[in-house]
Protein backbone atom coordinates (compact mmCIF):
# COMPACT_ATOMS: atom_id res chain seq x y z
CA UNK A 1 0.00 0.00 0.00
CA UNK A 2 1.32 3.62 -0.92
CA UNK A 3 1.80 5.58 1.94
CA UNK A 4 -0.77 9.01 2.36
CA UNK A 5 0.52 12.14 0.84
CA UNK A 6 0.16 15.05 2.72
CA UNK A 7 0.25 19.08 2.06
CA UNK A 8 1.56 20.78 5.05
CA UNK A 9 0.39 24.53 5.00
CA UNK A 10 1.75 27.03 7.24
CA UNK A 11 3.60 31.07 7.48
CA UNK A 12 5.18 30.13 10.05
CA UNK A 13 8.20 27.72 9.61
CA UNK A 14 8.50 27.05 13.48
CA UNK A 15 5.34 25.31 13.06
CA UNK A 16 6.27 22.89 9.89
CA UNK A 17 8.84 21.94 11.44
CA UNK A 18 7.62 20.77 14.46
CA UNK A 19 4.51 19.36 12.25
CA UNK A 20 7.31 17.46 10.27
CA UNK A 21 8.92 16.22 12.92
CA UNK A 22 5.96 15.23 14.43
CA UNK A 23 5.39 13.32 11.43
CA UNK A 24 9.11 12.04 10.53
CA UNK A 25 8.60 8.47 11.84
CA UNK A 26 5.51 7.80 10.18
CA UNK A 27 5.11 6.60 6.59
CA UNK A 28 3.56 9.67 5.19
CA UNK A 29 4.75 11.55 2.94
CA UNK A 30 4.98 15.16 3.51
CA UNK A 31 5.10 18.47 0.99
CA UNK A 32 5.41 21.73 3.21
CA UNK A 33 4.30 24.88 1.40
CA UNK A 34 4.73 28.12 3.22
CA UNK A 35 1.57 29.78 2.49
CA UNK A 36 -2.11 29.80 0.93
CA UNK A 37 -0.99 30.62 -2.62
CA UNK A 38 1.88 28.12 -2.39
CA UNK A 39 -0.54 25.28 -1.38
CA UNK A 40 -2.89 26.21 -3.94
CA UNK A 41 -0.10 26.01 -6.71
CA UNK A 42 0.85 22.70 -5.32
CA UNK A 43 -2.08 21.44 -5.29
CA UNK A 44 -3.51 22.38 -8.77
CA UNK A 45 0.20 21.06 -10.06
CA UNK A 46 -0.76 17.76 -8.30
CA UNK A 47 -3.90 16.32 -7.56
CA UNK A 48 -2.26 13.66 -5.58
CA UNK A 49 -2.48 14.85 -1.78
CA UNK A 50 -4.48 12.68 0.09
CA UNK A 51 -4.63 15.32 2.78
CA UNK A 52 -4.01 18.97 3.63
CA UNK A 53 -2.98 20.11 6.99
CA UNK A 54 -3.79 23.69 6.78
CA UNK A 55 -3.21 27.23 9.50
CA UNK A 56 -6.38 28.84 9.28
CA UNK A 57 -4.64 32.21 9.38
CA UNK A 58 -2.08 33.18 7.48
CA UNK A 59 -0.85 36.44 5.36
CA UNK A 60 -2.78 36.22 1.60
CA UNK A 61 -5.01 33.38 1.33
CA UNK A 62 -5.49 32.29 4.65
CA UNK A 63 -6.95 28.93 5.23
CA UNK A 64 -10.54 29.72 4.85
CA UNK A 65 -9.97 31.38 1.16
CA UNK A 66 -7.38 28.27 0.56
CA UNK A 67 -10.24 25.89 1.33
CA UNK A 68 -13.25 28.15 -0.57
CA UNK A 69 -10.23 28.26 -3.50
CA UNK A 70 -9.34 24.47 -3.80
CA UNK A 71 -12.64 23.18 -4.08
CA UNK A 72 -12.82 23.77 -7.92
CA UNK A 73 -10.34 21.06 -8.91
CA UNK A 74 -12.00 17.85 -9.62
CA UNK A 75 -9.94 15.97 -6.52
CA UNK A 76 -11.36 18.28 -3.59
CA UNK A 77 -14.99 18.59 -5.40
CA UNK A 78 -15.48 15.63 -3.68
CA UNK A 79 -15.14 17.31 -0.25
CA UNK A 80 -18.28 19.67 -0.19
Amino acid sequence: MCAARLLVVDDEAINREIIAEYLEDTDYQITMAAGGEEALVRLHADAGFDAVILDRMMPGVDGLRFSGRSRPTPRCAAFR
